[in-house]
């Protein structure tokens, strides 16, 4: 508990109140528990959306070698003999390419679902 000639804060461990000493009302309490409420969920909400943009940067990163990957290996599959000794391996490759470019995919949408673009910036809609 941290005492001052006007103010008595308690700690996080008990009740957030702010005791006020005056001449009029001595016994004058005023709850700040929203105020500490606000300023954690303030800091969540920069914390939360800090890491929306990081995803959607590595979304985008993720995806563009991706992409190339599996055009050349659709390219390159669809000029080769099925008997050719490199066919499967390069078949292996296509398939891996698509399973890490749909994951890439549902990570996007679900950063999507989860902000909502406004005007100013983006809002964020709800915690996880």
């Amino acid at each position: 508990m941290i005492k001052n000639k006007n103010i008595e804060i308690t700690t996080p461990e008990h009740p957030t109140t702010e005791s006020l000493s005056s001449s009029d009302n001595p016994d004058a309490t005023v709850d700040i528990s929203n105020k500490t409420n606000s300023a954690e969920d303030l800091s969540y909400r920069i914390k939360f959306k800090n890491l929306l943009e990081l995803t959607r940067s590595i979304c985008h990163e993720l995806s563009q070698p991706v992409t190339i990957l599996l055009g050349y290996s659709e390219m390159m599959l669809s000029n080769m003999e099925t008997n050719d000794p490199l066919y499967n391996k390069l078949n292996e490759i296509n398939k891996q390419a698509d399973k890490t470019d749909e994951i890439i995919r549902r990570m996007h949408r679900n950063v999507k679902y989860i902000s909502e673009d406004n005007t100013s910036d983006s809002v964020i809609i709800g915690k996880i």
